[in-house]
């Protein structure tokens, strides 16, 4: 049997695998991942648009507030499910063992496919943010010459 160097390969040797990549991202790197890949500057900003129209600055802080228990919610739900199986399949390979078996393939099936279509709606929903902003910059600083716009620094 091969020599376990740390905790972590203790855990996958305990449910039954081999630690076979290597790691190599510090807990910065994993940190600054986290963050671009969740959009913060274009998502962010986005989010006031509704609750500002709805009832102004009050709901807008109220709004975010129960928001973002919401989200802690289930973030450390999703994090409680993958840390009982450190491996690099994430909630797709939870689903394998917390789904009675008879169930696992369609289980697997529709996370997989949620997983797939959430990250293209956010990533898409941040561009389509990140334009809409830029879009507004620019046309604050820009005239109707001729029927086109001419922008001016």
């Amino acid at each position: 049997m091969a020599t376990i160097h740390d905790n972590d390969e203790l855990l996958l040797a305990r449910i039954g695998y081999k630690q076979e990549l290597k790691r190599e991202f510090s807990k910065w790197s994993t940190v600054s991942y986290a963050i671009s890949i969740l959009g913060i500057l274009g998502s962010v900003p986005a989010t006031f648009g509704a609750p500002l129209a709805a009832g102004g600055p009050a709901t807008a802080v109220w709004c975010w507030f129960v928001g973002s228990c919401m989200a802690l919610c289930i973030g450390s739900s999703v994090a409680e499910l993958v840390s009982a199986y450190p491996t690099a399949g994430g909630m797709y390979f939870v689903t394998k063992h917390v789904v009675p078996d008879e169930r696992v393939p369609i289980f697997s099936w529709v996370q997989g496919w949620c997983n797939l279509l959430g990250q293209t709606a956010g990533v898409s929903s941040v561009a389509y943010t990140v334009s809409q902003m830029l879009l507004a910059c620019a046309s604050m600083n820009s005239e109707l010459v001729d029927g086109e716009y001419s922008y001016s620094p």
